[in-house]
């Protein structure tokens, strides 16, 4: 892509992030918490509607689509990196921080293609995700994933790993 396609690239970032909702705007009087599965994937529908301009082929729509949702998904994934690190957060040894994004971008697409997965929060999905690479037994693992499937849909707004939510029992 040349300079002028970049900008024109940009631009069009610019505005359509403008007007991208996160699922945690459910209610616009209420600051909602984290990103989970749902928000995930959005960014791959972001990146189609930002790559839909006149004179591009298919394919390279699809292209310049792909690009776009993978360098959403950087940003968000180095934005929640540099919140563990630098809210010195007591859990940041929990994360497997060792590795590349690429790996993290593709290892939330993997876990996020299991629908039971979509409303697990990407904090929650980067720790699972550490967990194996760690070589916690699988049984372990599906554990924690049961316990926080049913934690996102009944506490949705507790970024705590702990259980139960705090007040219920």
């Amino acid at each position: 892509m040349g300079k002028k396609g970049l900008v024109v690239f940009l631009l069009v970032i610019l505005f359509n992030l403008s007007s991208f909702k996160s699922s945690a705007e459910v209610d616009q009087h209420k600051i909602g918490v984290g990103w989970e599965g749902d928000s995930w994937l959005a960014l791959d529908e972001m990146g189609l509607k930002l790559s839909d301009l006149r004179g591009l082929t298919l394919d390279e729509k699809k292209q310049l689509g792909a690009v776009a949702a993978k360098n959403l998904k950087l940003l968000l994934l180095k934005g929640i990196v540099e919140g563990i690190a630098f809210g010195r957060s007591p859990d940041s040894t929990e994360y497997y921080l060792n590795t590349s994004f690429d790996f993290y971008i593709q290892a939330l697409d993997q876990f996020y293609s299991d629908y039971k997965n979509r409303k697990i929060y990407i904090v929650w999905a980067m720790r699972v995700i550490s967990l194996e690479i760690k070589g916690i037994p699988k049984e372990e693992i599906e554990t924690h994933l049961a316990r926080l499937r049913e934690k996102a849909v009944s506490c949705p707004n507790e970024l705590s790993w702990d259980f139960p939510c705090p007040g219920k029992k």
